[in-house]
């Protein structure tokens, strides 16, 4: 089963609190700090390409 992934909507906090309560991410990270850090990171890698997608659609459109 994959790591949870933020739904599009779904707000910072809601979405670790999700990722923390998920069965799998607590089998594979019993520590809870690790799980908060690897919660964070699914964050951000998911933001992170949105915000690639909008600078490349921006980039190309000519708005640079």
């Amino acid at each position: 089963m994959p790591m949870p992934k933020p739904d599009p909507d779904e707000e910072h906090d809601d979405f670790i609190d999700r990722c923390m309560a998920n069965d799998m991410m607590n089998e594979d990270f019993e520590d809870p700090g690790q799980r908060r850090a690897v919660c964070e990171s699914q964050w951000e890698q998911e933001h992170e390409g949105a915000k690639a997608m909008e600078h490349r659609d921006c980039y190309l459109c000519g708005n640079f």
